[in-house]
Order: structure tokens, then C-alpha cells, then sequence
């Protein structure tokens, strides 16, 4: 059961103070014993306008979620899952506490000119109870894991966007400089008692990091006539100090150049066709391992990447309709990937290579039916990975994939108000191990959508809604590396939305 609203409008008579309250609280189980999925979310915001020119917006948020710790089934061969769930139902939650808050500052200093600050302030606490089975002495045993977390978020951006033109060419131009400060600390202890004696473990130190990052940046969108190019550049200074379990601290110092140009032309006729270049850095937080057998681990390596891409977009004359399709190549160093090998989760860095083919359509046929399709063949081949995997597809990234939704809903006659959609996702073969020594079948999924307007019944904004995950409940399972899981059972969800 779910409950969610959405609130705004002014506080004054003026309209200088507004407000929105948005809430969520959810009470749910899962097919999984001692799965839960509950949620409590609370999200106030206050903005005040000092004069025409001038704004601020006040952001909170605070929210309680509980879900299960543990979702995979036990395998008890390589690349098998069973129906055993590793889960224990009396130690199975993990509870996150999060809260948020901030603001954003605008100021027009002239017609053409808008400055900006966005500063926001987050903390996060985790706390996961897991568990699973292991082989001893010819039969199955437990273990049960506890895990905690705190982090802490600090982020200020401060940029001033421009409109201007030169001769034929407009120009959007952004300039700015931010600031990030980010922290964890994490304990963690595995015992092989009993629920509850882990639960009353001391939870020795499992290692923290903090990262301190100052970006500078600018980004131009330029249109000429049917043209659009865009350039943007970044330059990122990064400093990161990790601690491992035994506290010792490791220091490191990262900076980097991305950027992207882009262009962009628009015929007549509803062509556009496009291409984009761009670098990417990222520096990313937690610890990985080069050997996920062994309990040696280092502080994660900024993940860089470039991107290549060339693609067109037709707008089909005369009607709400685009179609999309477009060529990639991915060129990845040290992404960050989770192996679940050994039995426990542990991250890892690749150098990977993506290159592939999307097409994706949106079509209103009609005014009462609308179709969205769209279809994906990627290669993910890893360039430097854990021994015996260079030169091998990664796990679990299906080769093709595609899905077909279609939604007709009448406008008039007696249909009106009564909206019904269906559709199939299909995912492609995969490879089950980094190693690629076997397979991932492919699979069919169904899914239904129903809507129903009470309007017809006299009541206004009111709209009952159904939905079908699923259909006909499809059984299997999906390894990634290594460790296979089940699939999602049939879900079916029932809402109902009122809009004042």
C-alpha cells in the first residue's frame, strides 16, 4: 500500500512566497520472505521572490526506507541458481536514512544575463543485514553479514549563463566553478553463529574515504539557422584520501580535461542528423579489488571515458512522431564494475570497450493510440580485466535487446476515459562470466497498463490505474559474473491519482 502526495501553490496574496510539500509513505512486501519495500519521504520547499530579478527556493528532504538485504537465491553449482533463498526473513532489512538540504539563488542581472548558486548538504546512513548458505560437511550452513555506513555530501555550484550573439550565431553560454566535499566511514563483521549473535557483534572498521573536487567549466550552445553546435569544456582538480580497514591512509591527487563539440543539422524536411565527441572523468568513491579473492583492496581510480557518436533524428512531417537511431563507441578506463564471484560483493576496475547500434521511435498514430519502440545491439568487450578475461565480452550485458509499447486511450465515445496499453521486452543472450564460458538465454517479457478516468463518473481528476509486470510470470534465471538470480515474478500494482 502506497500513499503520495504533491502540494503547491502561494502562501501570500502577492504570489512572493510559494511553497510545495511532496510526500511519499509506503507500506510493501516482496514474493521474497522478509523482503520488505517500505518507504517514508517528506520533501518541503519555500521560494520567496525578492523582486522580478531576484529568487531563492529553500529545499528539504528526509527519508526512512527499508528493504531486503538479501535477494539472490543460492547456487549451489557454478552458473545454476536454485529456489532456495539465501535471505534469513529475521535478518533481512536494510534500512537507509537520508536527509537533504539546500538552496538555489537566482539573480537576473540584466536581460541577457542570469547568475546562479545551487548549495546543497546530504547525509546518508546505511545499515544492511544480509545472510546466504555455503557447502559444509556434505550438506548447507549459514552465514550472516552486517554492514553500516555514514556518508556525507557537501556541494556548492556557483554560474552565470549569458545569451549573446555574434553576427548570424546565437549563443547560450554557461560558465562556472563548483565544489564538492564527500566521506564515508564504513564497519562491517560476517559470523557464522546465528542472527543474533551477529547482531550483537561489535562491528570492527571496514574503511572510509574522503574526496575533495573543484571543477571549473563552460558550455555553448550555438545555433545558425538550421544549425546547433555545442562545445563545453571542464577541468577537474581531485584529492582523495582513502583508509582501509586497519586505518592506514593512502593519499592521491587526480585532475583531468573533458570536454565534448557536438553539431547538429535541421533540414526541412524533419532530418537532423548529428554527431557528438566527448571525455568524461569521474572520480568514484568506496574501495575496489584487484583480486576479489583476495582481502586486499585500494581506493578506486577515477573512471575516464571517451565517446563517439554519429545518428539522425526524423521527425516524421505532420504528425508528434520522432524516430532516433544512432552508432556509438565507448571507450572506457577503470569503470567500475561489482563482482559477486566469491560469494560476497566486492567492486573491480576494467578497461572497457562499447560500440553499438539504438533506434528508438515514439509515434502518436493517432489522438488515441501512441507507440513507443525501440531496439539495441551493444558490444562490451574487456580490454584489461581480471586474468583470463582480456578480450572477453562482460557478463550480463545482453547483445540485443528491444521493446514494443503501445497505449490507446479514446477521446470520444464510449471508450473516453478508459486508457489500455501492452507491451513485449525482449533481452538478448548474454554471457554469464567474465571468463565467457557460459550463457545467459534470451527472454520475453509481457507487460499491460490500464486506466480508468472516474470523470465518467462525474468525479474530476480522478484517475484509477493498474498495472501488470510480468504477465505471465516468467521463470529463469541471470548470472553476472558468475552468480546467477532469478527473475522478478509477476508484480501487479494498483493506484489511484486525484489532481486538484
Amino acid at each position: 500500500a502506497e500513499l503520495a502526495f504533491d502540494f503547491s501553490g502561494p502562501v501570500d496574496e502577492d504570489g512572493k512566497l510559494l511553497y510545495r510539500l511532496t510526500g511519499l509513505w509506503r507500506d510493501a512486501g516482496t514474493p521474497l520472505p522478509g523482503y520488505d519495500d517500505d518507504k517514508m519521504l517528506l520533501a518541503p520547499s519555500l521560494t520567496y521572490h525578492f523582486n522580478d530579478r531576484t529568487r531563492i527556493t529553500f529545499l528539504g528532504e528526509y527519508s526512512e526506507a527499508t528493504v531486503g538485504g538479501t535477494a539472490a537465491f543460492y547456487n549451489p553449482s557454478y552458473g545454476t541458481a536454485s529456489n532456495l533463498y539465501n535471505g534469513d526473513p529475521a535478518y533481512n532489512d536494510f534500512d537507509q536514512t537520508q536527509w537533504r538540504a539546500g538552496y538555489q539563488l537566482e539573480h537576473d542581472l540584466t536581460d541577457a544575463i542570469t547568475l546562479r548558486q545551487n548549495l546543497r548538504y546530504a547525509e546518508v546512513d546505511a545499515d544492511l543485514e544480509y545472510s546466504g548458505f555455503y557447502a559444509a560437511g556434505g550438506g548447507l550452513a549459514r552465514y550472516w553479514g552486517h554492514y553500516v555506513e555514514d556518508m556525507q555530501q557537501f556541494t556548492v555550484d556557483t554560474h552565470a549563463e549569458i545569451a549573446f550573439n555574434t553576427g548570424a550565431v546565437d549563443h547560450e553560454f554557461v560558465a562556472g566553478i563548483d565544489y564538492t566535499q564527500a566521506s564515508y566511514d564504513a564497519f562491517s563483521a560476517v559470523g557464522y553463529v546465528s542472527a543474533a549473535d551477529t547482531a550483537a557483534m561489535p562491528l570492527p572498521y571496514a574503511g572510509g574515504q574522503e574526496n575533495d573536487q573543484t571543477g571549473v567549466y563552460f558550455h555553448d550552445q550555438m545555433t545558425a539557422g538550421a544549425w546547433t553546435i555545442f562545445a563545453s569544456g571542464r577541468y577537474d582538480w581531485v584529492d582523495t584520501t582513502a583508509r582501509d580497514a586497519t586505518g592506514t591512509r593512502t593519499t592521491t591527487s587526480d585532475e583531468a580535461f573533458s570536454g565534448r563539440l557536438g553539431v547538429a543539422y535541421e533540414f526541412a524536411n524533419g532530418v537532423t542528423p548529428f554527431a557528438n565527441y566527448s571525455t568524461s572523468f569521474s572520480p568514484n568513491v568506496g574501495r575496489v579489488f584487484d583480486d576479489v579473492t583476495s582481502t586486499v583492496s585500494r581506493a578506486a581510480e577515477p573512471t575516464r571515458a571517451e565517446q563517439a557518436e554519429i545518428g539522425v533524428k526524423y521527425v516524421i512531417p505532420g504528425t508528434d512522431s520522432l524516430i532516433t537511431a544512432s552508432l556509438f563507441d565507448i571507450q572506457q578506463e577503470d569503470g567500475v564494475v561489482l563482482d559477486t564471484s566469491t560469494g560476497v560483493n566486492k567492486q573491480r576496475q576494467l578497461d572497457l570497450h562499447s560500440k553499438g547500434f539504438e533506434i528508438e521511435a515514439q509515434a502518436n498514430l493517432t489522438e488515441a493510440l501512441r507507440v513507443t519502440g525501440s531496439f539495441t545491439q551493444v558490444e562490451v568487450e574487456i580490454e584489461k580485466g581480471a586474468a583470463g578475461t582480456n578480450g572477453n565480452d562482460l557478463s550480463a550485458i545482453p547483445e540485443t535487446s528491444a521493446s514494443l509499447w503501445a497505449f490507446y486511450e479514446p477521446r470520444a465515445g464510449a471508450l473516453k476515459g478508459i486508457g489500455i496499453g501492452g507491451g513485449l521486452r525482449y533481452v538478448g543472450p548474454s554471457w554469464g562470466d567474465d571468463q565467457n564460458t557460459f550463457r545467459n538465454s534470451e527472454k520475453l517479457f509481457a507487460d499491460l497498463s490500464f486506466t480508468y478516468d472516474l470523470a465518467r463518473h462525474g468525479i474530476k481528476g480522478m484517475v484509477l490505474q493498474a498495472n501488470i509486470k510480468n504477465l505471465f510470470d516468467e521463470d529463469g534465471q541471470t548470472c553476472s559474473a558468475g552468480t546467477c538470480y532469478r527473475y522478478e515474478g509477476r508484480t501487479a500494482t494498483l493506484g489511484l491519482r486525484h489532481r486538484f
